[in-house]
């Protein structure tokens, strides 16, 4: 909207008469002429002006075309009276400056200030002065007075018409700007051979600039950079080809904000047909984008709703039977495409109706647009119900209840358009006759539930009052608690609590509990009839009315007696385990102590058995007999010690300390490492894949491969190098629930003298030997510790050999210890 005040504020002094004009507008014979026109001829002149306008059709007259010709002549007199007698009295400029303060204040009589345009202007400068020359032969006789006095005439129409002119301009510039300002919209040219831009004051405010020099600035650096490449391409495409552009593209201003501009131009070209100028249009288009991008996500929200919804929702406009908007509900509920129903509109829907419905459908929606239209319908719509069937495209038929309204109505207030919303009913139809015959089903169940409640014997079922009392009673009540219906129903059931609980008043806390709570159990002895004791577990259950009131408890009894014995006699079972375990516990102690004597005790006899032998055979004089014995001593110390060694490690693999992370690898190239001078004499021959690292005791897994590999070594052929093959690899094994179970295998394979495979079991056994022991050393216990130390860590091992080809061991470890 203009702002008129700010207008006239800035304008009035800017049109304040220059003394040049002043001094034009003091006229010699003027004023002597409009005294006499003031005096003797001014309604002549008013009737004159009235006719001289409609002659002309002057443009304004239409806002006094249904006035009457007197109220005209009126209105055309006083005007002519005011200018006249401002003329008379040499009070032009007066006269001139008042009218252009009341134009640009809008004070202007019977019209508005913007209803003037410029041809207003011009054709009432011309018909003043056919009015001022009218009576000039009878103002004067003389030839150069009346010349003179013409000459006065028109430079006052020429003064007030520039004037005026120049104001309307101003007037018109400022409606411009503020109109550009309002709609963000500034002009823009493109002197495109001097390469020189002229902006509006608009496009400054637009790009955020304020006292700059618009050719000195590169304005490609506002423009966004993924829009950079469109902007330059379409004004090129203009200038190149001479043709319009309409687009639009983002700016970044200093501080990081983006603007989004809608460009508009047109190229201009010289007598040679070549581009010369480019002008055009830009529009700051950023709230509109942002009000566009909220209404598609508002229609994008819409939509997926509708889609969401589990129904059928048309709006159709019942004059073309047409389908304004269909969700894609109509995909999953009846299996057509919607936009199948969209391009054919209601009839896709009267052919697919059930033909016993369609009928009865057509007269009830006839009616309910008739009733839609009646007079008064507009203020109270109505939602009206159809109840239908229509054919799924798998050729089933299932039932639909539509809700339709009045969506939109034409300017007469009819109808015309409409919205439906459709839920599939067949599941609630056929759940509703389900739940007819289940609810006659539960009837007869009912009767059934009582009676069986009734001859239930393992459970004392019963109905308490809110006050405990009990009202009802079955079998099993009577079974296990000895009363009869008749003896029992009536009296309180604290009868069934043994006297040291009905003084603590449990049975009343109970049912306390049950009402705060909805339930309460508990287990304890009770009395029957014939005061014998048993121990039951009760349930007390909390009934409500539809309101949420207690009305009444259910009791559930059951005998545990022999429960609790047998819990009593497992609770004295435990605290043997207990016991019988601590005792094991002394024992590994012991075993402890046992391994600290055979590392110890047991070893220091044996090392001076054998140090006092080798003294013995330092001797020079000894008999061969002799001697022959204290070998036979030595040997036997060594494999004595051996075994000792051997039990020690054995024992130790017992002792399962806290795993760590363990690079089987390298625990293996450590073991391999020893056998070198084997591997250097072409004696012996490994091949071996790379192995997991896992959570185990490296020192007893080094011990594990040390013992397979020391064993295939002693079992060698003769005279044939060792060839051992150590591979890895994952794989599933089914366990004893036949669930598979992922675990690492690393297998041991060699080529020496092997084993029958009877033998499997055996070899694993303490002291176990298939060999000659003079042929074969050892104590017999490396595979048993193999064996131990494996199945500490979850894994087994096994075996497999044929004689005089070879053996393979196969270690089996849980994938979950990884490390």
């Amino acid at each position: 909207m203009i702002d008129t005040q700010r207008f006239a504020t800035e304008n009035l002094n800017e049109l304040k008469l220059d003394s040049p004009t002043r001094k034009r507008l003091v006229f010699t014979l003027l004023p002597g002429y409009a005294g006499f026109l003031l005096e003797n001829k001014l309604d002549e002149l008013a009737v004159l002006q009235i006719d001289l306008i409609k002659e002309f059709k002057l443009p304004l007259y239409r806002y006094f075309e249904n006035r009457s010709d007197e109220e005209l002549i009126s209105l055309g007199s006083a005007g002519l009276s005011k200018l006249f007698g401002a003329l008379a009295s040499q009070k032009t400029v007066e006269y001139i400056e008042n009218s252009l303060r009341d134009w640009l204040n809008n004070q202007l009589p019977q019209i508005s200030r913007n209803q003037i345009e410029a041809e207003d202007i011009t054709m009432i400068s011309l018909i003043r002065r056919r009015i001022f020359r009218k009576f000039i032969d009878e103002y004067t006789s003389d030839l150069h007075t009346a010349v003179l006095l013409m000459n006065e005439i028109d430079d006052f129409t020429t003064l007030s018409e520039t004037i005026s002119l120049k104001l309307l301009l101003k007037l018109q510039q400022d409606l411009y700007e503020q109109n550009q300002k309002l709609t963000k919209t500034g002009n823009w040219v493109w002197d495109l051979k001097k390469n020189i831009f002229t902006w509006s004051r608009e496009l400054y405010q637009i790009y955020e600039l304020e006292n700059a020099d618009i050719n000195q600035i590169d304005l490609a650096t506002y423009n966004h950079p993924d829009d950079d490449p469109i902007v330059k391409n379409e004004l090129e495409i203009s200038r190149k080809n001479k043709t319009a552009h309409d687009f639009f593209y983002r700016i970044i201003l200093p501080d990081g904000r983006e603007k989004t501009l809608h460009a508009m131009g047109e190229v201009l070209t010289d007598a040679k047909g070549e581009a010369e100028t480019m002008f055009g249009t830009l529009q700051d288009f950023t709230d509109q984008k942002l009000i566009q991008k909220e209404l598609e996500n508002n229609q994008f929200f819409i939509q997926k709703i509708t889609d969401l919804t589990p129904s059928l929702i048309g709006v159709y406009n019942i004059q073309t039977g047409k389908y304004l908007f269909m969700n894609r509900a109509v995909e999953a509920l009846l299996g057509y495409k919607k936009e199948n129903i969209l391009e054919r509109g209601m009839n896709f829907f009267l052919g697919i109706i059930h033909p016993d419905d369609l009928v009865r459908i057509q007269e009830e929606n006839k009616l309910a647009l008739e009733n839609a239209n009646q007079e008064g319908a507009l203020n109270n719509e109505q939602i009206v119900e159809f109840s239908y069937r229509m054919r799924h495209a798998n050729g089933a038929y299932r039932w639909f209840n539509t809700y339709g309204s009045v969506f939109e109505r034409d300017k007469s207030g009819n109808v015309e358009k409409v919205i439906n919303v459709s839920i599939d009913v067949t599941d609630q139809l056929h759940t509703d006759l389900q739940l007819k015959e289940r609810e006659l089903e539960l009837r007869e169940q009912a009767e059934l539930y009582f009676r069986m409640i009734n001859e239930v014997e393992d459970y004392a079922i019963l109905r308490l009052s809110p006050e405990g009392i009990i009202e009802n009673w079955n079998t099993g009540a009577e079974k296990i608690k000895g009363y009869t219906a008749t003896e029992i129903i009536g009296k309180h059931f604290r009868i069934f609590y043994c006297p040291e609980d009905q003084e603590t008043h449990l049975p009343e806390t109970l049912i306390q509990i049950a009402a705060k709570e909805g339930k309460a159990s508990h287990e304890g002895w009770r009395v029957r009839k014939d005061k014998t004791r048993f121990w039951g577990s009760i349930l007390i259950t909390a009934l409500h009315d539809a309101a949420g009131r207690v009305v009444g408890y259910s009791k559930v009894t059951r005998d545990l007696t022999q429960m609790k014995i047998a819990n009593d006699n497992l609770k004295s079972y435990t605290e043997k385990i207990v016991a019988a375990n601590a005792e094991l516990e002394e024992k590994n102690k012991q075993l402890e102590s046992f391994n600290y004597i055979a590392s110890h005790d047991l070893k220091e006899p044996l090392r001076k058995i054998r140090l006092f032998i080798s003294r013995l055979k330092d001797e020079a004089e000894m008999k061969p007999r002799v001697r022959e014995t204290l070998s036979k001593i030595e040997t036997a110390s060594i494999r004595m010690q051996d075994l000792i060694e051997g039990l020690l490690l054995y024992c130790q693999a017992d002792i399962i300390s806290d795993p760590e992370n363990c690079n089987l690898d390298v625990l293996l190239n450590d073991v391999i490492a020893d056998y070198n001078d084997l591997i250097d004499q072409k004696e012996m021959e490994i091949a071996k894949m790379p192995l997991p690292s896992v959570k185990t005791n490296p020192i007893q897994f080094k011990q594990v491969f040390y013992n397979l590999i020391s064993n295939a070594v002693k079992y060698k052929k003769e005279n044939t190098p060792l060839k051992l093959n150590i591979s890895y690899q994952m794989e599933s094994v089914l366990n004893g629930s036949n669930i598979p179970h992922l675990y690492h295998k690393i297998s041991f394979d060699d080529n020496g003298i092997g084993f029958e495979q009877d033998h499997t079991e055996k070899i694993f056994g303490l002291f176990q030997r298939l060999h000659d022991l003079s042929k074969y050393p050892g104590t017999g216990l490396g595979l048993a510790i193999c064996k131990k130390v494996i199945e500490n860590h979850g894994g087994k091992i096994t075996a497999q050999g044929i004689s005089g080809k070879g053996a393979r061991f196969d270690i089996f470890l849980p994938a979950d210890i990884n490390a």
